[in-house]
């Protein structure tokens, strides 16, 4: 719990220079992760996914304002609230070491303009962190807006080396080996009503070698062999 406690406390710290930067910051995190495969780490695919501990409007009632439901079926964790609300979700201690982006997928069921406008752009400003090794990365939503009836996925990075192939810039780096929960966030929010948010799915993705790289570490284990086995028979 004192982790939670924490990521609070600096959230609503950074919440109001967040508010400011919506206004200005192009759409972030569109950016697809470099080409090439990828094994998949599911860090949740919000079925039947209840968080640990939930804050401001996310709160329960009375103290926060939000409708939130969750089904058997994956991607239908879902929050409609007013205002800044954020949660977060404990999970057991996951290595997955050399995992270079993670990517969060959402749909925007109300903006807060109704869920038949599906054009507005509602102020609404999602974002996420990520708790490793004592510490969290957090990764900002703030952008133009997003529209109902829409669904967004954000690639993030969880080093400086992954940002600069992708032309981003990391605000941190992940401790992929010792990754032990994460937050979900709405940090800023304008409309005639209430937003919706559907999360579909949030994993890591790791790069799989290519087959020409292996040869080259096939090619070097193999040389060192035979140097071996020549320096035994001299």
């Amino acid at each position: 719990m004192k982790q939670h406690i924490k990521w609070f406390v600096t959230a609503l710290a950074v919440t109001r220079r967040l508010a400011i930067a919506n206004s200005v910051r192009a759409q972030p995190w569109q950016t697809p992760p470099p080409a090439g495969s990828y094994t998949t780490t599911v860090l949740s695919d919000f079925a039947n996914f209840s968080l640990s501990a939930q804050y401001a409007s996310w709160a329960p009632f009375p103290a926060g304002n939000a409708t939130i439901t969750s089904g058997a079926t994956p991607g239908s964790f879902e929050v409609a609230s007013l205002g800044y609300g954020s949660g977060a979700k404990d999970i057991p201690t996951l290595n997955a070491s050399g995992a270079m982006y993670a990517q969060l997928t959402f749909t925007v069921n109300d903006s807060g303009f109704g869920p038949s406008d599906t054009t507005t752009l509602g102020n609404i400003n999602p974002q996420f962190d990520i708790n490793s090794d004592g510490a969290f990365v957090a990764y900002t939503g703030a952008g133009p807006g997003y529209a109902a009836g829409h669904t967004y996925t954000f690639t993030v990075p969880l080093n400086p080396a992954a940002a600069a192939a992708i032309g981003e810039t990391a605000p941190g780096t992940v401790n992929t080996s010792i990754i032990y929960g994460f937050n979900l966030e709405n940090a800023g929010y304008s409309g005639s009503g209430v937003y919706d948010v559907t999360y579909k799915s949030f994993v890591l993705l790791t790069p799989v070698p290519e087959p020409t790289t292996l040869s080259f570490f096939a090619i070097g284990a193999a040389g060192v062999v035979i140097a071996r086995r020549r320096s035994k028979i001299s």
